[in-house]
């Protein structure tokens, strides 16, 4: 099994688990998406800023699987590779180590979800 079905593995099981918390408590996870929907739309800031803003903030954050669903989303929208690794140095700026060591996931997913990691 290679980096990329690590990976692929690691969102579906991480989107089993949340399905269930859907289950659970439906009120309240609605409410959140609907919100980010809202949050996501274009406005004064494109939609591709706001996604290399959420990927800085998962790097920053030490969030794995949110590496790995911002690195994925960034892809499907057509951000260049450049463009993710320019956004990981800015993160690795304020995230310090903890930061860099995040982005093992972000190439893991570049790689997974675009082949040789260029633009979806």
């Amino acid at each position: 099994m290679g980096n990329g079905d690590v990976i692929k593995g690691e969102v579906k099981r991480n989107t089993r688990n949340l399905s269930k918390v859907r289950h659970e408590m439906p009120e309240e996870i609605e409410s959140f998406f609907s919100y980010l929907k809202l949050a996501r739309k274009e406005g004064t800031l494109s939609k591709e800023t706001k996604e290399l803003i959420n990927l800085a903030m998962a790097l920053v954050t030490h969030c794995t699987i949110c590496v790995i669903r911002h690195t994925k989303m960034a892809l499907e929208m057509g951000i260049s590779r450049e463009k993710i690794l320019e956004t990981a140095a800015v993160a690795m700026g304020m995230g310090g180590g903890l930061a860099y060591t995040q982005m093992a996931y972000l190439m893991e997913t570049l790689e997974a979800y675009s082949g040789k990691g260029g633009e979806g």
